[in-house]
């Protein structure tokens, strides 16, 4: 028997063979696109899910599944077969061939570092079936019919086009109910590219259906509305300028109501600040107190200003779910055009709260980090006096932080009564934010701090990190990294690390590696595989004021953050997707080119949907107690992660030791890990 003909159907312009899309848009917008590529229904279609999930599927089996009544209208609403993915540059196309002969039944993306750039396929079905699709009659549906502007008919079927608010509520119902259909658009920003110092200009805000290049930190905004009226909340939030009141003596109108309709547009007009020299504008589009969509857009100020492009790569994000609104979002954002500035912005579901942006100074933030390691130390990082120490770093921050920030949290505990869940999103990482005190507290039988008192996450405000955090994690490896040191190592003995590593092993599966690099070489060299979690109980140590993180391993090797992370490119499989490392000091963030750095800045710009260290010296014996009672409640009883260490905070006594209160903890408050147990 012949062997069948195998080609590789790469990028070109326009595209030959496949189309990729991602999850949230609209069938009816993607056969629109393939009706202007003068595609056919052989084609192919692959949908990137982030993360290394990739889905392909022919359009003519699309289709299949949308000839039914009330068809669904995003792709991710339908039944995708995952597609096994290739990389380029490590496989090369021959060996990427030989493997699809190998697989015969399964369509391979090709990637070239973790872009899909083309697909390899059995060569019959680009064949004789590619009857072009402009002006045809290909099967199964015929030709597309896109003249109508807000949706597409094929073969009887139609699709909308884009997503509307038109859906009437069901009778008796009063108009309220989630009827409404999806809503899926671009961020639209518009303003000069160059304005005069001290000048002022107008902004006008809205929506389009195509990424504009000029913007950064986009996030594509798709939202169900539950009512036919519903509106999105827009806030500006200027760097560099500030919004003119739109009558003398009133306070400024940072955020306005915007209709859910393309044609909707509001105008914001802006005056920048004496001596900048650079203008940062950012649009925030807020559904429900959630933050559904951002954009940012550079403007220069003087005659003979030139901002220069920079390379974009934002991260590929999903469509909000209703069940990442948290009780409380905070976001905090360090000035880029005026330094030693915040800006904060506060949103409340219940009581419906927007507060912001309200602009704070802060200084000194990187000494203030390397301050309270210092201090602790002095303690041996437990006892009364160690408590002193945490309250007096506890109010400092609570000091440098808006009293509108307490006011709303108050609100929201008295609401609900109970602790509140709170996201925090920013890129001032050296604060530990989570050691805000609460004078007074919302529960006395807790500790006083915010990230005892709330069930609290953070998160990287940051334009290659996905966004939002997930909800889900399915930990498909785990690696439990481990050594006892002692003798010979010039480290003080771990008496509980390796006994640590020995119970993930036993109740997890999770494979054992020393920490020497020997055993960790090969594992950063290895194909990434998605939800690897890796687990650390080593030694660490942190310099904020050096910018020096590092893991101490067995053979007196020092394991770098950018050792670990490597080179990462959003929308690539990660090397960890999830980190945990029980090693003192490395939860302190660093910065690098004005970025996020260290461990937790380095993981979490490198695809880590999760990260968990202490900032500070922890006893051994409770860290392992911790780590154990962590994976317990996590991956045996299906517990959220903000949930399990809102409990260990409550350990903390102020006659023993810190480390209850050391761990912080990025990634989303409610996110959960999925992980089968062993048999028996």
């Amino acid at each position: 028997m012949a062997m069948p003909e195998i080609r590789l159907t790469l990028l070109r312009e326009p595209r030959n063979g496949w189309l990729l899309a991602e999850p949230s848009e609209l069938v009816a917008d993607v056969l629109v696109r393939l009706k202007e590529a003068g595609g056919a229904f052989a084609w192919h279609l692959v949908v990137d899910f982030g993360g290394g999930d990739l889905r392909a599927i022919r359009f003519d089996a699309l289709l299949a599944q949308a000839d039914r009544p009330n068809p669904p209208g995003q792709l991710g609403d339908y039944e995708l077969p995952h597609a096994k993915a290739v990389e380029r540059t490590s496989m090369g196309t021959g060996a990427a061939v030989d493997l699809a002969r190998q697989q015969p039944e399964q369509l391979l993306v090709v990637t070239d570092g973790g872009r899909p750039v083309g697909v390899i396929n059995e060569g019959q079905t680009l064949g004789a079936d590619t009857t072009p699709v402009l002006g045809g009659t290909a099967e199964p549906g015929g030709a597309i019919d896109d003249s109508h502007p807000d949706y597409v008919v094929i073969g009887g079927v139609r699709l909308d086009r884009r997503r509307r608010v038109e859906a009437a509520a069901s009778p008796g119902d009063g108009g309220g109910g989630p009827h409404g259909r999806a809503f899926t658009a671009q961020p639209a920003l518009a303003a000069p590219d160059q304005v005069a110092p001290e000048g002022r200009f107008s902004v006008e805000v809205g929506f389009r259906r195509d990424r504009d290049p000029a913007l950064s930190r986009v996030t594509g905004i798709a939202v169900t509305p539950a009512r036919p009226d519903d509106t999105f909340q827009v806030t500006l939030i200027t760097d560099g300028a500030w919004v003119v009141p739109e009558q003398a003596g009133q306070p400024p109108r940072q955020t306005k109501l915007l209709a859910m309709d393309f044609d909707a547009r509001v105008t914001f007009t802006c005056q920048a600040h004496p001596e900048v020299h650079e203008i940062y504008l950012t649009v925030e589009y807020v559904y429900q107190a959630q933050v559904v969509g951002t954009a940012t857009r550079r403007v220069a100020v003087g005659a003979d200003a030139r901002l220069g492009t920079r390379r974009q790569d934002p991260c590929r994000v999903s469509a909000v779910e209703p069940e990442a609104q948290t009780d409380l979002l905070l976001t905090i954002t360090r000035s880029r055009a005026r330094p030693g500035f915040l800006q904060w912005t506060i949103m409340a579901p219940r009581p419906a709260i927007q507060i912001g942006p309200l602009v704070t100074s802060l200084e000194d933030a990187r000494e203030f980090a390397a301050l309270i390691l210092q201090e602790l130390k002095t303690q041996e990082y437990r006892g009364p006096f160690a408590a002193q120490i945490l309250a007096n770093k506890g109010q400092d921050i609570a000091d440098v932080m808006p009293l509108e920030f307490f006011d709303a949290l108050e609100r929201v505990h008295a609401e609900l009564g109970r602790a509140p869940t709170l996201l925090l999103l920013t890129d001032e990482t050296y604060v530990p934010w989570e050691l805000a005190l609460l004078d007074p507290p919302l529960d006395p039988a807790r500790p006083p701090y915010l990230g005892a008192q709330t069930i609290m996450g953070r998160w990287v405000r940051h334009d290659k990190v996905i966004a939002p955090p997930p909800l889900a994690l399915d930990v498909t490896r785990l690696t439990a990294v481990a050594a006892g040191y002692g003798l010979g190592t010039d480290l003080a003995k771990l008496k509980y690390a390796v006994d640590e590593q020995a119970w993930l092993h036993a109740n997890w599966q999770a494979e054992q590696l020393s920490a020497t690099r020997k055993d960790l070489e090969p594992l950063v060299l290895a194909p990434k595989q998605p939800g690897h979690l890796i687990h650390f109980a080593v030694h660490g140590l942190s310099d904020p004021e050096g910018n020096d993180q590092a893991l101490l391993l067995a053979d007196k090797t020092r394991l770098l953050p950018s050792a670990l992370a490597g080179r990462y490119r959003c929308g690539e499989v990660p090397p960890f997707s999830f980190v945990f490392l029980n090693a003192c000091q490395v939860g302190t963030a660093a910065n690098c080119l004005g970025q996020a750095a260290g461990f937790p800045g380095d993981l979490i710009r490198g695809g880590a949907l999760g990260f968990i260290a202490p900032l500070w010296d922890v006893d051994d014996a409770l860290a392992r107690q911790i780590a154990e009672r962590f994976y317990t409640a996590t991956l045996g009883q299906n517990q959220p992660v903000g949930e399990v260490l809102h409990a260990e905070r409550a350990h903390y006594d102020r006659a023993g030791s810190t480390t209850p209160l050391a761990y912080i903890y990025y990634g989303h408050p409610k996110l959960k890990l999925k992980r089968p147990a062993t048999d028996g």
